[in-house]
């Protein structure tokens, strides 16, 4: 039952997010790897970053590959999924900022 309601929960967010994804133009071979990061801005957050984190980064990597955006999210094409960021605005209202960025490789390490 659990596992059921987080799947819905998923398709629920998934069906949200997918308009925003769509806009978003495919990346090209010399784009990889990269990284994501999300800004939540929200008037007040009760619950933490990694706790909302989790679940948004694996529906926007899920949707990222599904709307042909990325050419898969393994770890050749996304090297970097670690920053939520959460700001507390109370003029901006509820928001979330999704960036995709180039991800450096440092070879010497």
């Amino acid at each position: 039952v659990a596992k059921q309601r987080r799947a819905c929960y998923i398709n629920v967010l998934k069906d949200i997010l997918r308009p925003y994804i769509a806009s978003i133009p495919p990346l090209v071979d010399a784009d990889y790897p990269i990284g994501i990061k999300i800004e939540l801005v929200n008037t007040s957050f009760k619950i933490d970053a990694s706790n909302k984190g989790v679940i948004y980064i694996k529906v926007i990597e899920d949707l990222l590959v599904s709307e042909g955006k990325i050419l898969d999210d393994n770890p050749l094409y996304v090297r970097d999924t670690g920053r939520i960021i959460l700001n507390e605005s109370s003029t901006e209202g509820n928001k979330m900022i999704i960036t995709l960025f180039k991800k450096v490789i440092d070879e010497a390490n």
